[in-house]
């Protein structure tokens, strides 16, 4: 067998050549606005594995995700309360974070760059206020004067800016095209995921982490969902 089989409602749909060894593949990722009624993985051996029950958001994966991900909830009748998603909420974004941070807490972000993007900015802050302190700025510039596709990071402490820290593995924010980011706090640093993959790190300038009481989220993309957890 060189290649994968398709088939759509019980009819050969297509084929596609394998370009990655199949004994290396071990995640399934669904992702996009479809509601998933049933996965189930059958093999040689007789095994297979069954997941049934209804689901909504974007990146699912049955592997082991970069960082541990909650299940995604249908809205609540009457939404914001802790721990339920925000659903298409307005850009720009300013929301508190019950409890402040510490680690462990995370926080999910789903969204779109504009067709025209030039950059989008996320702040985990001390306040929703405009010269609050700024414990994690991440600033993604897609096309910005010389930068493209690169993602500043930096904190502001009583005014002033630190150092930038710019290198990252990858970049993987596109116009048009669906991102899922997780932030989450460990005890020396953040760890941000994007699309179920370790993106970069940010060690801690700013403590103690409770003092993080505002989630902002601005420029050029569109929110579909937004949790903290």
């Amino acid at each position: 067998m060189n290649h994968y089989k398709v088939s759509v409602n019980g009819r050969h749909f297509c084929d596609f050549r394998h370009r990655i060894d199949r004994n290396h593949v071990n995640t399934l990722t669904v992702e996009g606005g479809v509601q998933v009624n049933s996965i189930r993985f059958d093999g040689h051996g007789g095994h297979h594995h069954g997941h049934h029950g209804h689901h909504h958001g974007h990146g699912a994966a049955m592997g082991p995700p970069s960082y541990p991900a909650g299940q995604v909830h249908p809205p609540p009748p009457s939404g914001g309360a802790p721990g339920q998603p925000m659903y298409n909420p307005p850009v720009p974004l300013t929301t508190q974070i019950p409890g402040g941070f510490y680690p462990g807490r995370m926080i999910f972000i789903s969204g779109v760059p504009n067709f025209n993007a030039s950059r989008f900015t996320i702040n985990l802050q001390c306040g929703p206020y405009e010269g609050s302190d700024i414990a994690l700025h991440c600033d993604m510039r897609l096309r910005v004067g010389g930068d493209m596709n690169v993602i500043v990071r930096n904190s502001c402490q009583g005014g002033g800016w630190g150092a930038e820290e710019r290198h990252s593995p990858y970049f993987p924010f596109m116009p048009n095209a669906n991102f899922d980011m997780i932030i989450m706090a460990e005890g020396n640093q953040f760890k941000i995921a994007v699309n179920n993959q370790h993106l970069l790190e940010f060690y801690h300038r700013l403590q103690p982490l409770t003092r993080i009481d505002t989630l902002l989220v601005k420029g050029d993309l569109r929110l579909t969902q937004v949790r903290i957890q």
